[in-house]
């Protein structure tokens, strides 16, 4: 559930992080933490330690201000997520045949992928 819900929210940050505003990461700093202790919460510790350090390294960067030092290492976070998040048309699968989609607390539910009404 946290690999889709705060896996989301850190890719709309990648328009940010392109533009290079600070403000608006500096601002959404904790979305890494969220994702890299959530998504991984039931993983190896070395598989969760390794996740914990990418969300460092973006954090580190964020606050020194290294637009170049963002990008490389939220590269490098990008590759913990999900391949259904980060290349939709890889995700042929409707919501319906997801195991958990019929509650309004699922991720699944709300993903732009998918057609939700209340997202772009």
């Amino acid at each position: 559930r946290a690999q889709g819900f705060y896996g989301l929210k850190v890719l709309e940050l990648e328009s940010e992080i392109q533009k290079g505003n600070l403000k608006k990461l500096k601002k959404n700093t904790g979305l890494f933490d969220l994702y890299a202790k959530g998504a991984f919460a039931l993983s190896t510790k070395e598989a969760k330690a390794d996740a914990v350090a990418k969300a460092e390294a973006v954090k580190s960067a964020i606050e020194a201000g290294d637009v170049g030092a963002i990008k490389t290492s939220y590269a490098s976070f990008k590759g913990l997520l999900p391949v259904e998040l980060t290349d939709p048309s890889r995700n042929k699968r409707d919501n319906e045949s997801y195991q958990g989609y019929g509650t309004e607390f699922d991720w699944k539910r709300t993903t732009a992928f998918q057609g939700n009404p209340f997202r772009g």
